[in-house]
């Protein structure tokens, strides 16, 4: 529920970045970018179709952690790279 949470509460974050034409660093954008892209809420449903709910101390684990920051950034930057390729 805190990854449903944080994606809708980063919304309208991205939304005032953009109104205000700020540009941000690269280490603040990804924070919000993170939230924002809903990967977050896609990662939950893949433990519910596996019928899985990973223990908190999975979650709390620091190299977990990092893995999973990683999968969430990979998944957005190819995101964002496809965008350079449009016609």
């Amino acid at each position: 529920m805190k990854d449903w949470e944080a994606t809708f509460k980063a919304f309208p974050k991205e939304l005032e970045v953009r109104e205000s034409k700020e540009v941000l660093s690269i280490e603040e954008y990804t924070l919000i970018r993170r939230d924002n892209c809903a990967l977050r809420m896609g990662f939950t449903h893949i433990e519910y179709a596996l019928g899985i709910e990973l223990p908190d101390q999975i979650h709390e684990n620091p190299v977990f952690n990092v893995m999973y920051l990683a999968a969430l950034d990979m998944a957005w930057l190819l995101n964002v790279s496809t965008l350079l390729f449009l016609p």
